[in-house]
């Protein structure tokens, strides 16, 4: 865990399987806990860096208060389920996200599949796809997701030294 501007860390953890083969969440000290913007895998190397990452800085999964999930893709929310239902935590996320997470795509045992062809439609390369055994793991059901804020672009999170304005891209 790397303290990158006062009250402010950076996490990165690994994403085995992908190139680039690590993710970064980052925690945002704010009040009696900390906001957490993103969520590694739910894997036991992922789980475990984190974990240790997070002792580093005497900080525990029940010191996270609320999640912030960037958009919606699997690297960025895969322990959102896990920490959501075992802790009290508030859950921000913009609406289109949520919109996504719930849909049928999203559930499906097809989703390598139908992100493959939709991929291949748009000019990349087949080598450069995930390979067919790689997992994208996350704890439960992403699709039962409880968003307690829904955002949209202009909305803003702040903390006690810190802002942040949501953009639609």
């Amino acid at each position: 865990m790397k303290e990158i501007l006062p009250g402010i860390y950076q996490i990165t953890v690994p994403l085995p399987g992908f190139y680039p083969d690590t993710v970064n969440s980052y925690l945002l000290k704010s009040g009696n806990g900390y906001f957490l913007i993103d969520t590694p895998w739910d894997t036991p190397v992922c789980v475990r860096s984190f974990e240790e990452q997070l002792q580093q800085g005497d900080i525990s999964f029940s010191d996270i208060k609320n999640i912030i999930i960037t958009h919606g893709h699997t690297d960025h929310l895969g322990m959102l389920s896990r920490l959501k239902s075992e802790y009290d935590i508030k859950v921000f996320m913009h609406k289109a996200d949520l919109e996504f997470l719930r849909s049928e795509f999203m559930g499906s045992e097809s989703f390598i599949s139908e992100t493959d062809e939709y991929l291949s439609q748009h000019g990349v390369p087949k080598e450069a796809l995930p390979l067919p055994e790689v997992n994208l793991p996350s704890s439960g059901n992403l699709k039962s997701i409880e968003c307690d804020n829904p955002l949209q672009g202009g909305d803003e999170i702040s903390g006690t030294s810190w802002l942040l304005r949501v953009i639609d891209t």
